[in-house]
């Protein structure tokens, strides 16, 4: 697809528009046969990122509904028994990456007319949720809202840092009007909200484990940072 892409120069004619589309619905319907949760996982999110290089945004899309309706069956532990004994390791070091990686994707691809600009952040904001290690507070949880935070810092920019050519992105679908900035303004409360809560839930019951408060302590220290370097204080928020 990414040679029929470069041999095109990005402008496809109706065979190799078929023959990609083909493509990514072949990866699209083999992609759930295989093992390994990650492996499909970045699999999802390499289709979706080719698709909308090729200008395809509803195959795009199909791609990443899948990647985040996955995220909530990827097991606490991956176990592997391929060794002469099994092997069991944490999945949460390589899914808080994963996420952000995904999210830094959805700053251009482009909203829905009917759904709204932020439809796919918010099935991801409710998939996350229901991932069993961040099911309750917790650092890696925190780490991520603080990654959610700077997204929609970009989000809130005129112009976008970064653009897939020929595809609009937020910034020129919606252009800062009324019903895409209140809907910004709602998301990054919500996201301010749930990370004070997360901080506030790492130390809870744990007002001795030094750990944790040290954990607290560089958490917050990241947030002010985030905030002193991409927000403006106005009279509503100062107070």
């Amino acid at each position: 697809v990414v040679k029929a892409y470069r041999f095109m120069s990005g402008k496809h004619n109706r065979k190799t528009s078929a023959f990609v589309k083909a493509c990514l619905a072949y990866s699209h319907i083999t992609i759930p046969s295989l093992d390994g949760a990650f492996l499909k996982l970045r699999l999802y999110l390499q289709c979706a990122q080719v698709a909308l290089v090729n200008n395809m945004v509803s195959q795009g899309e199909a791609f990443l509904k899948s990647a985040v309706s996955l995220i909530p069956e990827v097991p606490e532990y991956d176990i592997d028994e391929r060794a002469d004994r099994k092997t069991k390791t944490r999945t949460e070091p390589e899914m808080l990456p994963y996420v952000l990686n995904l999210a830094s994707f959805l700053l251009i691809f482009p909203g829905h007319p009917k759904n709204g600009p932020f439809h796919l952040v918010k099935g991801l904001l409710n998939a996350v949720q229901k991932y069993k290690p961040w099911e309750k507070p917790c650092v890696g949880k925190c780490k991520l809202y603080l990654g959610l935070v700077h997204l929609f810092a970009a989000f809130a920019q005129r112009s976008f840092p970064y653009h897939v050519t020929k595809v609009d992105s937020n910034d020129t679908l919606f252009g800062s009007n009324d019903v895409y900035e209140k809907s910004l303004s709602h998301f990054t409360g919500t996201l301010l909200t749930q990370t004070l809560n997360q901080l506030h839930g790492i130390v809870e019951g744990k007002e001795k484990d030094r750990s944790a408060k040290a954990a607290q302590g560089e958490l917050a220290l990241d947030l002010v940072n985030i905030l002193l370097s991409t927000m403006t204080m106005n009279k509503h928020s100062a107070t």
